[in-house]
């Protein structure tokens, strides 16, 4: 599950279709899934991510940031991805 907020930014999560919003490493825009080009899309620059959030197009440098997601008595509670980063295989950039 991809989630941007740790560090107390927005966090936007939608269960029914595995999706989130996440939030662009460029300029911090928004950055919302776009189902019929299945990636998300930045408004403002134009970068694009695939659904593990590895950049596909820029001008954003670095891929999304990744969050553990779990649900405790109904609530959902994000706790800091410290593991190696399986899309990189390198420690995340984000501790």
């Amino acid at each position: 599950m991809l989630a941007q907020g740790i560090k107390g930014d927005p966090t936007y999560l939608v269960v029914e279709s595995d999706k989130t919003l996440a939030v662009c490493v460029h300029f911090g825009c928004v950055v919302p899934w776009n189902d019929a080009e299945n990636k998300f899309l930045c408004p403002c620059h134009g970068s694009q991510y695939n659904n593990q959030g590895k950049v596909v197009r820029g001008p954003a440098p670095l891929w999304l940031a990744l969050v553990h997601a779990d649900v405790d008595d109904g609530r959902v509670i994000f706790v800091p991805w410290v593991e190696t980063d399986f899309r990189t295989g390198e420690n995340p950039r984000w501790k």
